[in-house]
């Protein structure tokens, strides 16, 4: 599992994580599915509601029968309402804030 952002509150709390939120409903739904699926070698899924800005083509998910019922745009008006940017360097990765640590490079570079 690729968990997204997974929070102590179950609701995105910056703009950012409109891509990126799991809801507590969805999360359990998820680990449920994984544990109770006929046997697989191996898959990659996210853990990530069915948020229509989502980033990520979770379509393997489909196999283990994980439905998510959860969209952060239900929060979108009101944290896009903050005005807050996003770092652009985190824009372009998963690792969020982390990303631009020590990076020094150009990001007109990245594919």
């Amino acid at each position: 599992l690729r968990i997204g952002s997974f929070r102590a509150v179950d609701r995105p709390t910056s703009v950012r994580m409109l891509n990126t939120w799991h809801s507590h409903r969805d999360m359990v739904h998820l680990v449920t599915r994984c544990i109770e699926a006929p046997s697989y070698h191996f898959i990659v899924v996210y853990g990530v509601s069915a948020n229509l800005r989502s980033r990520w083509d979770n379509s393997n998910v489909r196999a283990l029968g994980y439905r998510p019922k959860d969209d952060s745009e239900a929060f979108a008006a009101e944290l896009v309402a903050k005005n807050e940017t996003e770092d652009p360097i985190s824009a372009l990765f998963h690792g969020a804030f982390f990303c631009p640590m020590e990076f020094s490079g150009d990001t007109e570079k990245i594919d």
